[in-house]
C-alpha cells in the first residue's frame, strides 16, 4: 500500500503496468470471482463488484 485516503487504498504492484495492464490470469480471476469490467480511462481500468471498486 502506498497511499490511504477517503476514496480508498492505493497499491503498487510490479506485475501491472500502464503498457500491458494487469496480467491475463489476474483479470480472469477477477471475472471468475464476480468482478465486472467497467470503463477505461487512459491506463486505468475500473472493475466493480457490488459497492466495491478496483482501478
Amino acid at each position: 500500500m502506498v497511499q490511504l485516503n477517503e476514496q480508498g487504498n492505493r497499491y503498487e504492484w510490479s506485475r501491472a503496468s500502464e503498457e500491458d495492464g494487469i496480467p491475463y490470469g489476474y483479470a480472469m480471476a477477477l471475472k471468475a470471482n464476480g468482478w465486472k469490467k467497467g470503463k477505461s480511462e487512459g491506463a486505468s481500468v475500473l472493475y466493480m463488484k457490488g459497492n466495491n471498486k478496483i482501478a
